[in-house]
């Protein structure tokens, strides 16, 4: 969501909690008539906020950033699946295979950031450092950035 479009979100929600809206008077009547409500009466013609509109907007968009947030995890592991079959990393002596061989793991497995920590995304060159630390531990020829260069956008 881009600046612009986070502003007028944020002044619709402010319009809807404003007590200016007037609601529909067959609906008042209807709330006011349900025993339920007896304590929470709404005056006729009296002016309203749209709270419940304000609470669809923002379960819709927690339901959004979950499933966002899902999806960046799918891609995340998918894209260092595809860096392990890659890099062709050979297993160590303890058994351990792929990333967790290599020295900096956490870099390449974070490479993404995570904002809400305040780290930034791990640049394409601090990537490839990482990758060249490891070069004894990578099957595949890092010299020639094959594989690796044509995916640099990716990163």
């Amino acid at each position: 969501m881009g600046n612009m479009e986070a502003e007028a979100l944020l002044k619709f929600i402010e319009e809807r909690l404003k007590k200016i809206h007037k609601p529909d008077p067959e609906l008042v009547k209807k709330h006011n008539a349900d025993p339920i409500n007896k304590g929470w009466q709404i005056p006729d013609g009296a002016l309203w906020e749209q709270s419940d509109v304000v609470h669809d907007i923002l379960a819709f968009l927690a339901e959004k950033m979950i499933e966002y947030n899902k999806e960046k995890q799918k891609e995340i592991k998918g894209f260092l699946e595809w860096l392990e079959v890659q890099l062709k990393i050979k297993p160590d002596k303890s058994g351990k295979k792929g990333i967790e061989v290599l020295t900096g793991k956490s870099k390449i497995k974070n490479y993404i950031g995570d904002y809400q920590k305040g780290e930034k995304h791990l640049t394409f060159e601090e990537f490839w450092q990482t990758l060249e630390k490891n070069k004894n531990k990578i099957s595949a020829n890092l010299k020639s950035r094959g594989p690796l260069r044509n995916h640099k956008r990716r990163i």
